[in-house]
């Protein structure tokens, strides 16, 4: 698991940030999304994975739960964010203080 870097540190890079949930009928998009990074992330693709558990509940577990989850389940190798709210007043901030609609 790894911190939300600098968005400077993304300067000239695609990137794709995911709000994601471990319980949900859309967790199989990990493979996906460990697919598409695996295959771009050379070529200067990111994806940023923030997971939320604000939508009944639908990820469960702390943060390191969560990664180990995903990297044995899906393999997944791109950066992961700390669980985070993304609607309402405890919204993680997001570039220049806008939030993320996700």
């Amino acid at each position: 698991m790894t911190e939300l870097r600098k968005c400077k540190d993304f300067k000239g890079k695609v990137v794709l940030v995911v709000n994601t949930a471990t319980g949900c009928g859309f967790t199989p998009h990990y493979k996906d999304f460990a697919e598409m990074y695996s295959k771009f992330h050379e070529q200067g693709f990111e994806i940023v994975d923030v997971p939320c558990n604000q939508f009944v509940g639908q990820t469960p577990g702390n943060d390191e739960e969560i990664h180990e989850f995903c990297q044995l389940k899906y393999h997944t190798e791109f950066p992961q964010r700390k669980k985070a709210d993304v609607n309402g007043d405890t919204a993680i901030a997001f570039a220049n203080g806008m939030r993320p609609f996700l």
